[in-house]
């Protein structure tokens, strides 16, 4: 990247209508249309308390995002989904720097927080490369092929 991605880290609420829209675009670009996958994208939890988005910018186009979920009932660990770099931004190292800011928010909020994710097995490398570690057998969610992973306070 030429120049820094400019960040929103925001509660659902907090968004703009704007950054809700460029958020959804996204997507729904990519998981529905670029993936061919007709599934439930806007499924309820974005807007749950806890829930952060991460929007990253490239100037005023949206190039990258993600979500934190806090800990489901049960579960000690809090969620990363919806990681996605558009299309025109991609092999920048763009998914790694999102990855590491929401691990560093994390981070310095609960050093023992564990991290949990549910990886396409195309991305289990670049998880790897942040120290996630599988957790289950590849599985399919939507007809793609899927693993469980875990990055624990002491990665």
């Amino acid at each position: 990247m030429d120049k820094p991605i400019s960040w929103v880290v925001s509660s659902f609420t907090n968004l703009t209508k704007c950054e809700l829209y460029a958020m959804l675009q996204l997507r729904v670009a990519v998981f529905v249309v670029e993936q061919n996958c007709a599934y439930d994208e806007i499924d309820g939890q974005d807007h749950l308390e806890g829930t952060v988005h991460y929007l990253g910018y490239d100037g005023s186009e949206l190039c990258c995002y993600a979500r934190k979920l806090s800990p489901a009932v049960g579960c000690d660990a809090v969620r990363i989904g919806r990681v996605v770099v558009g299309q025109g931004h991609r092999g920048l190292g763009l998914a790694t720097v999102l990855l590491k800011k929401i691990i560093d928010d994390v981070v310095s909020a609960n050093p023992e927080q564990a991290i949990t994710l549910s990886a396409q097995t195309a991305a289990v490398k670049l998880y790897q490369q942040l120290g996630f570690i599988e957790t289950s057998d590849m599985y399919l969610e939507d007809d793609i092929p899927h693993v469980d992973m875990l990055l624990s306070p002491s990665a």
